[in-house]
């Protein structure tokens, strides 16, 4: 089965950031990293916020496209990574996608300026005694088609984030 493995990094960046949702609305951003498809892991490198004009309501988050843009654009001149996915908080304890979520990935797979082949979702939970100091994080892949939950592991701060990929 596909993982998910988040840098260290990609992993304290969504903990300061999801606690924005403790105000009762959604918020979240773009994951970049590398898809590997069947051949390995899904490696998320970095994370998005939802920049100045994303809309945030209690059960709807929208990103701020332009920020996402310069957010990607950011990482690929980094270290090469693309906009494999996206994040949000859920402020009721639904830890899958719901129904507009499942629209918006849709969309995005629809999108042939994108080119995604599946959809990485990772959706943030407060934890269910600390809140949203230790928030849970649950992935899942979306190919349109089928929806499936993926188990994350977080790479240590000294694990370089490209160790399993494959030959180029």
């Amino acid at each position: 089965m596909t993982a998910v493995l988040l840098t260290a990094q990609v992993a304290d960046n969504l903990a300061e950031m999801a606690p924005a949702a403790a105000d009762g609305r959604e918020t979240g951003g773009i994951l970049l990293g590398t898809d590997q498809g069947l051949a390995g892991p899904i490696i998320v490198r970095h994370c998005g916020g939802p920049g100045p004009a994303a809309i945030r309501r209690p059960a709807y988050f929208r990103r701020d496209l332009s920020h996402a843009v310069a957010v990607a654009a950011d990482a690929a001149a980094d270290d090469g990574s693309a906009w494999i996915g996206e994040w949000h908080t859920h402020s009721t304890d639904m830890p899958e996608p719901s129904s507009r979520d499942l629209r918006t990935y849709n969309k995005l797979l629809d999108d042939p300026q994108l080119a995604f082949a599946r959809i990485l979702a990772i959706i943030v939970l407060p934890d269910p005694k600390a809140s949203w100091h230790a928030p849970v994080l649950h992935a899942w892949s979306f190919t349109g088609r089928v929806l499936r939950q993926l188990p994350i592991q977080i790479l240590s701060s000294d694990e370089p984030a490209n160790r399993h990929e494959g030959p180029p």
